[in-house]
């Protein structure tokens, strides 16, 4: 299991879409899922990248799904994402 939390998607203004898709590929290259919270940026709003990534992933053969979690850290933060190799 990889996780990452308060990096990717957080700070997508400072981060590409390539950057968060290159870096949840590596990520599941030495786990067999991966799991990224929250996916907000830092104004409380889902990441401009995020919609797109999680194509990228499911079409280079990844599982992506959305999760609501209990934990909540700042306003809007209440969904992890979950990629699993197939």
């Amino acid at each position: 299991l990889a996780l990452c939390s308060h990096l990717l998607f957080l700070y997508d203004d400072m981060m590409d879409q390539d950057f968060h898709f290159r870096s949840l590929i590596a990520m599941t290259e030495i786990a067999a899922e991966a799991r990224v919270f929250p996916v907000v940026n830092r104004e409380g709003k889902v990441s401009v990248v995020l919609g797109t990534t999680i194509q990228q992933l499911e079409k280079a053969g990844l599982e992506c799904v959305l999760e609501p979690v209990n934990y909540r850290f700042q306003k809007g933060a209440d969904t992890m994402l979950r990629v699993k190799r197939r």
